[in-house]
């Protein structure tokens, strides 16, 4: 029971500190952008081009599962170590992006994020489908 009670009051700090660090980030200016769509929507190439400005720091699919803040403030970090970037001072980017596609979990604490922004990639079933099935 006290183990139980141990365990709740850990996920709530740790839910505490993932606010707080969220809340740290945004005062600082940093933003995330999602990029989402569906196979061979061009998703892949707004990416690149994105990821190209100085202001974006990403580096194409994390294949992240977003289930709350606490991952908005995971994918920070795991994007600046994966492009061996420091943390230290202010940021010279304004926005850490990430790219979703099929069915990656987005939940609604994550979705409601004021300083999250989507971009929506999209194309004709037409033209799509017969390029995905091509790849089979």
């Amino acid at each position: 029971m006290i183990r139980q009670k141990v365990d709740v009051l850990r996920q709530y700090a740790s839910q505490i500190k993932s606010v707080a660090e969220l809340y740290y980030r945004q005062t600082r200016g940093v933003r995330f952008l999602f990029v989402v769509g569906h196979m061979l929507s061009g998703s892949s190439l707004l990416m690149h081009v994105l990821n190209s400005h100085p202001s974006i720091l990403g580096y194409g699919e994390t294949h992240r599962r977003y289930h709350g803040v606490a991952d908005l403030v995971h994918l920070e970090r795991e994007v600046l170590e994966k492009l061996h970037v420091s943390r230290g001072g202010t940021p010279s980017y304004r926005y850490v992006a990430d790219k979703i596609l099929h069915n990656y979990v987005l939940d609604e604490d994550v979705l409601g994020v004021r300083s999250l922004k989507m971009l929506v990639s999209v194309r004709s079933p037409e033209r799509s489908l017969p390029s995905i099935l091509d790849l089979g």
